[in-house]
């Protein structure tokens, strides 16, 4: 985009038509069609035209030398008599789509191997094969994206990455919910995007081992290697899992809060907690974009007495000019908090649901202005591109659905009560959508 005019990406001849359930609303066997960095432009007729942004396109389907774009709120595009430029034509409409989309993904760092074309196949937990096709590759700092034909985009994140296999030029990458991507028909690309590849996983994990020697210098290599797998890029580690590992891991993190400003907000939360279950992360160059140290905050609480509150884990983060809110989110739905059978059981949920937490914050990158907006808000034009962002990211809607409110700092005093406020507010509505003060939740 050149001071601010959009760049043209194609332009062709063709027939359109527009229609929705009532039936066609346009139509022109004539009309001259342009894609641009932002959308598709249809001009027909005596001075009438049509303008439709990439992020209004759900899905593109091509067959038979026609191409229907399914667009929001419910209405369909046919274009066809594209002749020899169809192919090109659909090519440059998807690729526009995809990149939009992985702009919307709160991708804002810096690509370290250009995209490689590859055959793919993705199973679930189960092993089950769920989808195939043919994408593209593209490897970034902190994950590989991978871009369909269809312009769907996946994010796979390094951290959650549980093994990388080759044989006979095919890869395998398992995630450590169980779910594998297998990668064939890679070419001359294999080896360079292998490398590539595992590059991008060791400068993670060595960022995490130096950073670790920096806070202690004290302790052994080996502590340092076991400590770094459970802190790698972002990850948020347990308090009983790294003081397993060593004593002092724990306390020079609790250091690190009170040098970030929010070891205050810490020190109150605790207590109320399942201290052992407390998870520290920390992260640093942030996006590509932050340099310096961002650390966060998981603190879960929960209780088996139904009159206190609880049901919530408190999130607190710093790094961006400190910490300015305490973020709540849900645990679990209401009626089956009440109707866990024991603590052990309301711990376990706890449990499953912080690492879910940790992986989602790491999918958006941190950024929590898509989670805390009201959706009277996506609607604006400043904030349009997170509309296609929670359609296409299942951890954002994750988010949204459990995020409770934010408590902002503006007093010891009134941070106090309205963290009070929020969690008896959580165990005393059924309403598993309610929010606390939706009002200023959309701010």
């Amino acid at each position: 985009m050149s001071d601010g005019i959009p760049r043209v990406l194609i332009e062709a001849p063709a027939g359109f038509r527009l229609e929705d359930g009532t039936g066609i609303l346009e139509t022109d066997e004539k009309a001259a069609l342009t894609v641009d960095e932002e959308g598709l432009s249809i001009n027909y007729g005596l001075g009438s035209a049509l303008f439709f942004p990439l992020r209004d396109i759900s899905s593109i389907e091509a067959a038979d030398y026609s191409i229907v774009l399914d667009l929001s709120p419910g209405e369909k595009l046919v274009l066809y008599h594209l002749g020899y430029r169809y192919d090109d034509f659909c090519r440059v409409l998807k690729k526009a789509c995809s990149e939009l989309s992985i702009n919307d993904y709160l991708m804002k760092e810096s690509m370290i191997k250009e995209d490689v074309r590859s055959s793919y196949i993705n199973y679930n937990a189960a092993g089950e094969r769920i989808e195939e096709g043919n994408c593209r590759i593209r490897l970034y700092e902190t994950a590989a994206v991978i871009i369909r034909e269809n312009g769907a985009v996946t994010r796979l994140i390094y951290s959650f990455i549980n093994g990388i296999r080759q044989e006979d030029y095919r890869l395998d990458i398992e995630m450590e919910t169980g779910e594998k991507w297998r990668f064939e028909k890679l070419g001359r690309e294999f080896s360079p995007l292998l490398k590539s590849l595992s590059d991008a996983l060791s400068a993670l994990s060595l960022n995490t081992q130096q950073h670790l020697r920096q806070l202690l210098p004290d302790v052994s290599l080996s502590v340092i290697r076991k400590a770094a797998e459970l802190l790698k890029d972002g990850r948020a580690a347990q308090r009983a899992d790294l003081e397993n590992i060593h004593p002092s891991l724990w306390i020079e993190l609790e250091k690190r809060l009170e040098i970030a400003g929010i070891k205050d907000e810490y020190d109150y939360l605790v207590p109320l907690s399942d201290e052992k279950r407390v998870c520290i992360g920390f992260k640093r160059g942030l996006m590509g974009d932050l340099t310096g140290e961002y650390i966060w905050f998981l603190i879960p609480v929960y209780s088996r007495d139904e009159s206190l509150p609880g049901n919530v884990v408190a999130m607190e983060a710093s790094g961006d000019g400190g910490g300015k809110a305490t973020y709540f989110f849900r645990i679990m739905d209401r009626d089956k908090y009440r109707q866990a059978s024991d603590r052990e059981e309301l711990a376990a949920k706890a449990g499953e649901f912080m690492l879910q937490l940790n992986r989602c914050m790491l999918e958006i990158n941190f950024r929590r202005e898509p989670v805390y907006l009201a959706d009277e808000k996506l609607s604006q034009p400043a904030y349009s591109k997170y509309k296609e962002s929670i359609k296409q990211m299942p951890d954002l809607k994750i988010l949204r659905e459990h995020f409770l409110g934010r408590v902002f700092h503006r007093s010891p005093e009134q941070w106090k009560e309205d963290v009070t406020d929020i969690m008896r507010f959580n165990v005393n509505t059924d309403n598993n959508k309610a929010k606390w003060k939706e009002s200023f939740n959309g701010e």
